[in-house]
């Protein structure tokens, strides 16, 4: 029976401890939020990367689908296409880019290019 009473005691004794050091940590609340969260900074920083990535995978998608369209605009080029180009063959320009929307041109000309520093710290993470 002692011993139930020795154990109880240790465990009330341990309880209070436990409270004492919680309440140590509440009572400064911008330590807490230091030692158990993220910086907001740092979150907020992540997030505008994250965003500018993905809005760069986006025009560079973009991109493709048109160089795509270009590509398919040069391939079914007509007889009189091909002399012309034989004979200006900055007409291919011309050629290329003859189904273009406004919009695509000006997508086209975005420039996007994400750097190798960029790369290597998206592989890191």
């Amino acid at each position: 029976m002692q011993k139930h009473k020795v154990e109880r005691q240790e465990y009330k004794v341990e309880r209070q401890e436990h409270k004492a050091e919680m309440k140590k940590m509440i009572g400064d609340p911008e330590q807490f939020l230091k030692d158990f969260r993220p910086l907001a900074r740092e979150t907020v920083e992540n997030l505008n990367k994250i965003a500018n990535v993905l809005q760069q995978c986006s025009v560079l998608e973009s991109k493709n689908s048109i160089l795509k369209k270009e590509v398919k605009n040069l391939q079914d080029m007509s007889i009189a296409d091909r002399l012309v180009t034989y004979v200006y063959p900055h007409y291919n320009d011309t050629v290329s880019k003859r189904n273009l929307t406004p919009k695509e041109q000006k997508v086209l000309n975005q420039s996007t290019t994400i750097t190798a520093k960029e790369i290597s710290a998206e592989e890191k993470n």
